[in-house]
């Protein structure tokens, strides 16, 4: 069900009988020196995809791109200022709108790009009492199944949760052996002063790009969270198509 192998012809028919689309977003940035760039649109895309397919809803095309300028220090890393995020994702979706979907969830890889999308939401929805819902993709993880499988865990970036993810997605992109020679992760993301957080490049308080535990890798620990938020997630757009 992915918009781009669809004809026209199929998205009109699709629409004569259900309005519901999911739109992957993430981010193009460092994910420490074991991990891929691309890993925040890459979660965020395999539950989009592997959701629609199990709730048969049409899945639009991933924008990979999001607000990322913390992470520049690092080669590679893209990003898009705040207020052109905003601009290019109220396009995007008055774009779907224009052709009959009422009911966008939009799912989100990247924490960077969350403040903005709720605020494209709330804007939507009372210029045009339409709904979108902009949840992070974390939001469909399995707290008490992640902890079991990551005692003491905390999400961060390129930890050990990203890393067994991505062992699981995309297992050859991952190097493990990177990590043998990094230093002990901070586990608090940013920079603070008594508790305020500051602006901050990421490399003020996390030189190798990593923040958060890097204890318990696995590929099936990966597998396992990853099934069951697929599950929520399936289970949400149901629940989103019928309310």
């Amino acid at each position: 069900m992915l918009l781009e192998n669809m004809t026209s012809s199929e998205v009109k028919e699709y629409l004569k009988k259900n309005t519901v689309i999911i739109i992957p977003v993430g981010a193009t940035e460092q994910h420490g020196p074991a991990n891929p760039l691309g890993t925040d649109f890459f979660t965020a895309q395999y539950l989009a995809r592997e959701a629609s397919k199990k709730a048969k809803i049409i899945c639009a095309p991933t924008i990979p791109i999001g607000i990322s300028e913390s992470h520049k220090q690092f080669a590679g890393s893209l990003w898009v200022r705040p207020e052109v995020y905003k601009e290019l994702m109220r396009q995007y979706i008055q774009s779907v709108l224009h052709h009959g979907f009422t009911k966008i969830i939009i799912i989100n890889g990247h924490g960077g790009n969350s403040a903005t999308l709720k605020q494209i939401a709330h804007e939507i929805f009372y210029d045009k009492e339409i709904r979108v819902a902009t949840p992070d993709a974390l939001e469909f993880f399995d707290l008490k199944l992640v902890s079991e499988l990551f005692p003491g865990f905390i999400f961060m970036h390129a930890e050990a949760i990203e890393t067994s993810i991505n062992l699981a997605i995309n297992p050859s992109l991952v190097k493990e052996e990177e990590l043998t020679n990094v230093a002990k992760p901070p586990e608090v993301w940013g920079l603070h002063i008594n508790n305020i957080s500051l602006p901050a490049h990421i490399t003020e308080f996390a030189p190798d790009g990593i923040v958060g535990s890097l204890e318990n890798i696995s590929k099936e620990s990966g597998k396992t969270i990853l099934k069951s938020a697929i599950d929520n997630l399936v289970k949400f757009i149901e629940d989103f198509r019928n309310f």
